[in-house]
Parts: C-alpha cells; structure tokens; sequence
C-alpha cells in the first residue's frame, strides 16, 4: 500500500487575530479595479492596495511572495498574493490543498470555527475555498474569515478576506472582492520538468531479526527512526522522486499475505527549518490524510477518525479503515516528525487474522522523533 510523498505550500495568516471592529461597511471607499501585470491578475479592492514582497522560506529553498493588501481601519482587510515555485516542487493538488489547510489551521490554532472547505472552479481555474467564523481576542464580535488558492503552472494566487464583523454586509463585500479575481488568459495545467535521470527505484527482501516473544520480523532502522514488527517476510521498496528542490525518499517496509497487509512508510529527510511552527506539522499531517485517502479511497475504504496521537512533542492521528469491496478492515496511523512523516497500516479479511494481531502491530510501532 503506497502513499503519496510531497513538498507543500502552505499558507499562513498572522494579522487577523487583532483585528478590532471599528470601520462599518457602509464607510467603504469605492470599489475600484487593481491589474497586476507581473502577477497576471485582477481584482477589485474598495481603495488602493499596498503592493510588496515578503520571503517565505522552507528549508532550503527561498520563495518570493508579491503581496497586494488593503487594510481599512481595524477591522476590514483585503489581500490578493502570488508566488512562483521551482520545478519539482510539489504536486499542484496537494498543494493546492496545503495552502488552504495552512490558512484554516492558522485560523483555527487561534480560536477560529471553520465553516465551508471546497474544491471551487473558476472557468479554467480550480482551487480551493474556506469560510471561517472568526473570535477576534478581547471582543465578543463575531468576525468573518474567508480565503481561497488557485494554481496555474508554477504560480500559485492567494486571497485572504478578514473582517471583524459577520453580518449580511461583510459577506456581500467578500463575494465582490473574491469574484471580481480574474487571472489573464486562465489557468494552465503545465509545469516545469524535473531531472527524470536522477530518480531511483529499488525493491529488496528486508532481513530484520526475528522477535524472540512474538516469532515476528522485526523491521528496525535508526537512521530513519523506526522500530515496528510485522508477522511474516518484509518487502522493503525505496523511491526517490524528488530531486529539486531538495531530495525526499520514501521508504515502504510491507508485508502482505492473501489480501491481509502490515506497511510502514517513512518520506524524508525534510530538511532543517522546513516547519515553522506546530502549525507547519499539523497541516503535513493534514495533507499526508489527503493523500492517504486519496490512494485508498478509490478501492473502497472509509476512514473514520478515532484520537489524534503524539510521537514526543510532535502529531500524530489514528484512523478506523474498512472497505466493503474488499472485505477488509483494520486502522491506520500518521505521524509528522521534523525529518520525516511515518505511515502506518494494517488491514486484514482473513477470518484468521484478529484484532488481537492488529493490535500487536500498532503497539509495537516506536519512533524516534528526530
């Protein structure tokens, strides 16, 4: 069973929460339309956006974000970015999804409510959309949050809305300014090639030790902080897909015996300073959910959340699976460390096959949290 590996963009927001309400929208200038040449886009801004740039840094690679903000009084803000990434930096689906999964947890991490979380499509553009009810600190206001990415090619847009107040005058002005958003030409699909000679794949018969109390392979390895048993031979199969902008390998250690499997999966190493904050590991776990749901999902399972989970300091979510088409059940398991992101599964249909031994492979899983 394989997963997804991926560098994602995410995105944060960090004014909203002082935000106080002292402009009504009645007070509002006239709307009027901004066209970004370099960006490519247009939008309208009830006044005159303020246009800078600001470095967003993952790891070792330095991104430049154009930002186009309008702040009026403190209680109404506008903003309508862009960012253009590498080739090979990620895939513009889980991307698409971290940026808005970063703006939620940013929200949410400080008190907010999420309300909607959608796929929306504008003519060529696809993206993503979030409404959040917003609990500004040392008011008893209600504010409206509202934020949408879209992706075409390398470029990435962003739009944030903020305001202090909810009411039927706050959304209004939020529909103007995201629908007035309008990218010259389109979107585009096409991305930029990576360096297909350096990837690699191999595949093994790993040789771990056998466990003395419960007869089972043991699959340990320091280097990429894992211990974990598994009841039969381990096929151990490495992919290397990332090479720029910076190398991700994904390791799958997998035992799979007449439909019932056991898989660990570990992707890294990320590189030092790729998180920035609790806000960072919480949405790489968000995405690597995606795209474990994404792979599984397509063959019948249904995951149903049960606890979130620690590894040390860092997080980690279990998971019920079950698919009806397979006959199958069992759980699964995520984990978001500074280096690397570890999956595990285990599901079975044989009759034979217990909770018992499921069990057995969960509580053996040790990690070290890197």
């Amino acid at each position: 069973m394989r997963t997804l590996w991926f560098v994602a963009i995410t995105l944060t927001l960090a004014s909203w929460s002082g935000a106080r309400a002292q402009t009504r929208p009645e007070a509002l200038p006239e709307w009027r339309e901004f066209t970004s040449e370099a960006g490519g886009f247009s939008v309208k801004f009830p006044g005159t956006p303020v246009v800078g740039q600001a470095p967003i840094e993952k790891g070792p690679v330095t991104f430049t974000r154009f930002t186009h903000s309008l702040e009026i009084g403190k209680g109404l803000s506008f903003e309508a970015d862009y960012m253009d990434t590498p080739p090979g930096y990620g895939e513009a689906d889980l991307s698409l999804e971290g940026g808005i999964s970063g703006l939620i947890r940013s929200m949410t991490t400080s008190g907010a409510t999420l309300l909607t979380k959608d796929t929306i499509v504008r003519g060529t553009c696809e993206g993503r959309e979030a409404t959040l009810l917003l609990h500004p600190p040392g008011s008893s206001k209600t504010g409206f949050g509202q934020g949408r990415i879209f992706n075409s090619g390398q470029r990435f847009y962003f739009m944030v809305f903020v305001s202090s107040e909810d009411s039927p005058a706050v959304r209004e002005m939020a529909r103007t300014f995201f629908e007035s958003f309008t990218i010259k030409g389109g979107c585009t699909k096409l991305i930029a090639p990576v360096e297909a000679d350096a990837l690699k794949t191999s595949k093994e018969e790993f040789r771990g030790v056998i466990d003395a109390t419960t007869g089972w392979v043991k699959v340990d390895d320091d280097r990429l902080g894992i211990s974990v048993l598994m009841p039969g031979a381990v096929s151990h199969e490495i992919d290397q897909s990332q090479v720029k902008p910076f190398t991700l390998t994904h390791h799958t250690f997998i035992n799979s015996k007449d439909g019932n499997v056991y898989s660990a999966e570990v992707i890294g190493e990320y590189p030092p300073g790729f998180h920035s904050g609790q806000t960072s590991y919480l949405t790489v776990m968000d995405l690597t959910v995606y795209a474990l749901k994404k792979n599984m999902e397509p063959i019948g399972f249904v995951f149903t959340p049960l606890r979130d989970l620690r590894a040390g300091q860092y997080p980690g979510r279990e998971f019920a699976i079950a698919s009806e088409r397979l006959r199958s059940a069992g759980r699964a398991q995520v984990y978001v460390t500074p280096k690397h992101v570890y999956v595990f599964i285990a599901f079975a249909h044989d009759q034979g096959v217990t909770l018992k031994l499921l069990d057995r492979f969960f509580g053996s899983i040790r990690i070290l949290p890197n």
